[in-house]
């Protein structure tokens, strides 16, 4: 079996703490992505998710091992224009709204990494809210300096270069996806314990992780698939949105 590169999205809990701790008592070479408002005390999502600050050390120990990665889930994970029957959980680039201006994404994307820095060290990958974005996004992570960008895998499932090597895209997919760049929420761990189990016999180092030439094209193309994704998942939820009680 191929070897994985395993990227988990910490948000809800399911447990006290206990999958973290198996991961760094194993030593699993992982990337943790966190949105950075979710670890601000009296935040926005402090009511929905009491117990991540109870978790600061245990995170900051798993993250400061060699070959595994900080990811930052840009600022608050929620777009800045209001949405009433559309996902509102992106923040780079929004489908239905005006785009953000280069300035305004450099802001949101250094206000969240100087969160990280002060919890625990400067993040190495960037991870698009929602996995959207625009080639504004990938701009600014270049001049920022993330060695790491997390795409969603949908026209291709391998890493590449971009900005003459300064950056590796990585193009995330499902447990059940082709692809062996694997994401994965904290709180759906449990449920895909068969698909996880497997995988962390087989996982990557960051350090190890296999890049191809850049194709440019091919990037844009996966990214306006990324977008026709949402779209459709927005439609398919329209109607539940809409009679939400």
């Amino acid at each position: 079996m191929a070897q994985k590169f395993l990227d988990i999205h910490l948000e809800g809990m399911d447990d006290d703490g206990e999958k973290l701790k198996r991961i760094l008592d194993e030593n699993m070479p992982v990337a943790i992505s966190i949105c950075p408002e979710t670890f601000r005390e009296n935040g926005i999502y402090s009511n929905q998710y009491p117990y991540l600050l109870k978790h600061v050390d245990l995170v900051g120990k798993i993250v400061s091992r060699e070959g595994n990665i900080l990811g930052q889930q840009g600022n608050m994970h929620k777009c800045k224009y209001e949405h009433k029957f559309a996902d509102c959980w992106h923040e780079n680039s929004c489908l239905y709204g005006k785009n953000l201006s280069e300035n305004e994404q450099r802001d949101l994307m250094e206000k969240g990494k100087q969160t990280l820095v002060k919890l625990w060290k400067s993040p190495e990958m960037y991870v698009p809210p929602n996995h959207q974005f625009d080639l504004t996004t990938l701009k600014v992570a270049i001049d920022m300096g993330y060695r790491y960008f997390a795409e969603r895998g949908i026209k291709i499932n391998v890493p590449y270069k971009l900005g003459n090597g300064r950056l590796i895209v990585l193009p995330e997919t499902k447990f059940s996806e082709k692809g062996n760049i694997k994401y994965i929420h904290y709180d759906e761990i449990e449920r895909n314990k068969n698909y996880f189990e497997n995988i962390i016999k087989n996982l990557n180092s960051s350090n190890n992780v296999e890049t191809f030439p850049a194709n440019a094209e091919l990037c844009v193309k996966n990214m306006l698939s990324i977008n026709r994704h949402k779209i459709l998942r927005d439609i398919i939820k329209f109607p539940s949105r809409v009679f939400k009680k």
